[in-house]
């Protein structure tokens, strides 16, 4: 009988811990994938880190990308590989990305199709206080912050990226 206790007390331990692990990461997970923030105008989510920006530009991430965002220091892509550009032609970056003056240095970006960029494709969505040092762009359509834009703002951004491509621009195509 004293066995049956224990193993129970044990398993219902178990339960509580399991319990509240799930919680933890549920509840963190809502801005985990970035440096904090739940992506509100109040409270962006915010990119401090190289990793920041890759998860931003995978596309299984597209539900952020009506999100509101915010660099919160400068960022050095060097030796950094599978960048993918935030925004596609069927899912277009919509929210707002403010840089905070910051600078993303080093990006490189090879890819044998349209739309290489920081931003791929943007819809009334918002680019400020950004800069791109370094760094090269290659591909088919090319521009180093955005690439192709409707509808859009874009302010006090530059680049001094290399850029390569059939259809090219310097900073927006």
């Amino acid at each position: 009988m004293d066995r049956f206790r224990t193993d129970r007390h044990f398993i219902d331990f178990s339960v509580v811990l399991l319990v509240g692990m799930l919680c933890i990461l549920f509840t963190a997970g809502a801005h985990a994938c970035y440096s904090g923030g739940n992506g509100s105008a109040e409270n962006p989510y915010l990119i401090s880190k190289q990793w920041d920006l890759l998860h931003l530009g995978n596309p299984v991430n597209a539900a952020h990308w009506s999100k509101h965002f915010r660099m919160t220091c400068d960022i050095d892509m060097t030796g950094v590989a599978g960048f993918k550009p935030v925004g596609l032609r069927d899912m277009p970056f919509t929210g707002i990305f403010d840089g905070g003056g910051f600078v993303i240095r080093n990006l490189v970006v090879d890819l044998p199709k349209d739309w290489v960029g920081v931003f791929g494709v943007v819809t009334n969505g918002t680019i400020r206080n950004l800069g791109l040092e370094g760094g090269a762009f290659t591909g088919w359509g090319v521009a180093p912050l955005i690439c192709s834009s409707s509808n859009s703002t874009i302010a006090s951004c530059y680049s001094t990226a290399d850029v390569t491509g059939n259809n090219c621009g310097g900073l927006l195509g």
